[in-house]
């Protein structure tokens, strides 16, 4: 019986060698910007569905703006990013989370998509290209019936070395049905679009790995096994 067990824990170690060092990763990309600048903001009546009226960011002094911030994370199965050639490679639904201080406390993503591929640049040397698109919704709205949205448009790159790089992001700020209180007569109810743009926004990458399941699970075996057999010899 020692010999059989002997034999189940060397054949389980040798099983554990082959199979740990096997892991799933992904890349996680992480956008974050320095202060969103307010470009412009355009207004109209809600009922009437009109053209937005713009106005520039001097112009306008509806809602205080500064220190606006966006931070998102974007992840990239090992299979894709392996298969990443001079042909674009769309994936879809890649964000992870979302981060807007000062226009949404907890958004809900909706939908997002990826556009990746690699470009050469000089001396056999390469660069990942990607863009992004987000569309998020806030889960706390300033009165019934408004809505407030937001949709990100950014693009960057990164060497071969996963090294951080450098992108640019526009970000539009919708907010449906918003209640204007005018000094005199009644409520306006407004849409309002703000755009954003920052061109010094910065990326950074990060290899992420995560030991298989089946990896894991041997291990624990093996371990629970060898504390039977020393339980077995202390008893004996």
């Amino acid at each position: 019986m020692k010999l059989i067990i002997q034999s189940f824990l060397s054949l389980l170690i040798l099983v554990i060698g082959f199979v740990a060092p096997h892991t799933t990763a992904h890349l996680k990309v992480t956008l974050e910007t320095p202060e969103l600048r307010l470009i412009e903001e355009g207004y109209r009546l809600s009922n009437e569905g009109s053209d937005y009226y713009y106005l520039s960011y001097d112009e306008s002094n509806f809602f205080d703006f500064r220190d606006v911030k966006l931070k998102t994370s974007f992840e990239i199965s090992e299979a894709d990013f392996n298969s990443i050639g001079a042909n674009v490679l769309k994936i879809d639904n890649p964000v992870t989370n979302v981060e807007v201080n000062k226009l949404f406390g907890s958004p809900t993503i909706n939908n997002s998509s990826l556009s990746i591929w690699l470009e050469p640049l000089y001396e056999g040397t390469y660069s990942y290209y990607w863009s992004l698109i987000l569309d998020i919704t806030s889960n706390h709205m300033p009165h019934e019936g408004a809505t407030q949205r937001g949709h990100l448009s950014a693009s960057g790159s990164f060497d071969t070395k996963l090294q951080n790089g450098t992108s640019d992001a526009r970000f539009d700020f919708y907010q449906d049905n918003w209640l204007y209180q005018r000094a005199s007569g009644g409520p306006w109810e407004l849409d309002v679009h703000s755009i954003f743009h920052n061109y010094e926004a910065w990326t950074t990458v990060e290899k992420v790995s995560v030991p298989e399941p089946v990896s894991l699970f041997l291990l624990l075996s093996c371990l629970v096994s060898i504390f039977l057999v020393r339980q077995r010899k202390h008893a004996h």
